[in-house]
């Protein structure tokens, strides 16, 4: 076999791989598996895929990147990169120090829920089945972070407030208007038949079974987590705090650049960004008081939407406009549309100003732009 064709197989086989492991990455890719366990974030499930990414690594460098043609390549080299992640991420313990805020694993089930859209029976079964997964997967998340706490990782206060406060929120809401029971509000074949069970079934999961699993999520952040909590945000503090703050700066960077040296870099443009404003607070009448017109800013009425309709009409608004003006930037464009909807108010807390949930790559529903 030829080095094309055994990198080819590779990726295939690599594929089928993550299909599995990642369920939710499958499913936004358009090519979902199927397979009910949606997230599997066990102690164990992570040491199998580091044995797999070690098997994978060891064939890949069997493959000779020279003989590859520029695509072949940068297929080599992105595999290489995601398959070290996984080793790298797991020799430092990644899975026992999860993100809680503002993605955490009670985030995660609502963004799926939110992308999915229930077309036929047997698109509900699946889904009530993968609901019926979700307090497993919590309570494999609780394993973890217990296991982290008795090794001495702590997070900071502020982070285990917020996130206890947003997964106590989430909980709060009823079966009927939670966000796990949305998809079979906004269904196509919404109160027919064909999903009667299939919604009953969800609402038993819900009241039952998940929300009581978030509950005690969040007890544990509240609770024990809260146990030596520290006042620093920095992850460089605590065990192997270090080597995990310069794996994100890889992974999430894909430069070689060293903290300090983004750091740097941020605080420049933080700096030019402030000349700029500063400037235009000039322009504005405002002369060098850019607080002043930082105030006007956030405080003047001309600024502030009545309420979340009318914000989530202007910035529909702003959208129209937008996509009028990406061409002239951008010359691949999703086909798949999208649309704007507001934060839930019990999650709005914890979240960003904004961001995009993307379409599901299989087009059976739309993207959203997420506003808070």
């Amino acid at each position: 076999m030829n080095a094309a064709a055994a990198l080819a197989d590779l990726a295939a086989r690599y594929w089928a791989f993550e299909r599995i492991e990642n369920g939710l990455g499958a499913f936004l890719a358009g090519d979902d598996a199927g397979d009910p366990v949606l997230f599997r974030e066990s102690a164990g499930d992570y040491a199998r895929r580091d044995r797999a990414a070690a098997d994978f690594l060891d064939e890949l460098d069997q493959i000779a990147r020279g003989m590859l043609n520029a695509k072949d390549a940068a297929t080599h080299a992105l595999l290489e990169r995601e398959l070290r992640l996984i080793r790298d991420n797991f020799a430092l313990d990644a899975h026992l120090r999860p993100s809680l805020l503002p993605v955490g694993p009670d985030f995660n089930t609502v963004f799926f829920a939110n992308a999915v859209t229930l077309t036929d029976a047997a698109a509900a079964d699946l889904y009530v089945d993968r609901l019926s997964r979700f307090p497993a997967f919590l309570g494999d998340v609780r394993a973890n972070l217990l296991e982290g706490h008795a090794r001495g990782i702590r997070y900071p206060r502020i982070v285990l407030e917020a996130a206890s406060r947003n997964t106590s929120a989430i909980a709060g809401a009823a079966p009927e208007a939670s966000p796990w029971f949305a998809p079979f509000a906004k269904s196509p074949i919404a109160g027919s038949p064909q999903l009667a069970r299939a919604v009953e079934q969800a609402l038993s999961i819900i009241a039952e079974h998940l929300i009581p699993a978030l509950r005690a999520h969040a007890d544990l952040i509240a609770g024990p987590l809260m146990e030596g909590a520290r006042e620093t945000v920095s992850c460089r503090h605590g065990p192997g705090g270090g080597g995990w703050y310069a794996l994100l700066v890889r992974q999430f960077t894909t430069t070689d650049m060293i903290a300090d040296e983004i750091h740097a870099l941020g605080l420049a443009e933080v700096s030019r960004i402030e000349a700029a404003m500063a400037a235009l607070a000039g322009e504005s009448g405002f002369g060098d008081d850019l607080p002043g017109y930082r105030h006007f800013l956030t405080t003047d009425p001309q600024f502030i939407a009545a309420d979340s309709n009318a914000l989530r009409e202007r910035v529909e608004i702003l959208c129209k406009r937008i996509d009028a003006k990406i061409p002239a930037y951008f010359s691949r464009i999703p086909r798949i549309t999208y649309g704007v909807d507001v934060a839930p108010a019990a999650m709005s807390a914890s979240l960003p100003p904004a961001y995009a949930q993307p379409a599901p790559s299989g087009g059976a529903s739309a993207g959203i732009f997420w506003v808070n």
